[in-house]
């Protein structure tokens, strides 16, 4: 397992989860498409296909470069949490 794969492997950022996320990354801002895609579960082309699309999660971009948040990605699950009807 590589050093990236170790520090951003899949980990669960729902809101309320007890703080399951690795110390110092709570609202860490350079997650690349590859690494937003292994906390929502979903592949990285999926990202690329909502950036086209204009939905998703919110994300920077800088020249080339596409970063996302933590925090972004937390407001896009909390958005999109679906909770059974009791």
């Amino acid at each position: 397992m590589s050093r990236k794969t170790k520090k951003f492997g899949l980990v669960n950022v729902a809101p309320g989860n007890g703080g399951s996320l690795p110390e110092g990354m709570a609202d860490y801002e350079g997650l690349s498409t590859v690494q937003a895609a292994r906390l929502l579960g979903c592949s990285p082309k999926t990202l690329e296909n909502w950036r086209w699309r204009g939905i998703g999660v919110a994300y920077r971009k800088c020249g080339k470069r596409i970063s996302y948040s933590v925090s972004a990605i937390r407001a896009y699950l909390a958005e999109n949490t679906i909770s059974p009807r009791g």
